[in-house]
C-alpha cells in the first residue's frame, strides 16, 4: 500500500517489480519487516511476485470502498 501512496497513479499499473524494487530501499517503510513478507509468501506456497500481484489486485478491487486511500493525498 505504501508503494501506491507515493505514486501519482496510486494502485493503477503498480507491478510486483516496482514493489520489490521499493522494498530494497531500507529507508522506505523502514518499520516493515521484509523477512515477514517473504516468509508469508513462502508459507502460502506462492512466488513472492505472484503474491504481490495478488495483493495489489485485491487492493484495486477494494479501492472504491469508503475511506480507502489508494493514491497520494495533497
Amino acid at each position: 500500500m505504501a508503494c501506491a501512496l507515493v505514486r501519482p497513479e496510486g494502485l493503477d499499473g503498480l507491478k510486483a517489480k516496482r514493489v520489490r524494487k521499493t522494498l530494497k530501499q531500507k529507508s522506505f517503510t523502514a518499520s516493515v519487516s521484509r523477512e515477514d513478507i517473504v516468509r508469508g509468501a513462502n508459507e502460502l506456497g506462492v512466488d513472492l511476485d505472484e503474491h504481490i500481484h495478488f495483493v495489489v489486485a485485491v487492493l484495486r478491487e477494494q479501492s472504491d470502498a469508503p475511506g480507502f486511500v489508494s493514491h497520494a493525498v495533497g
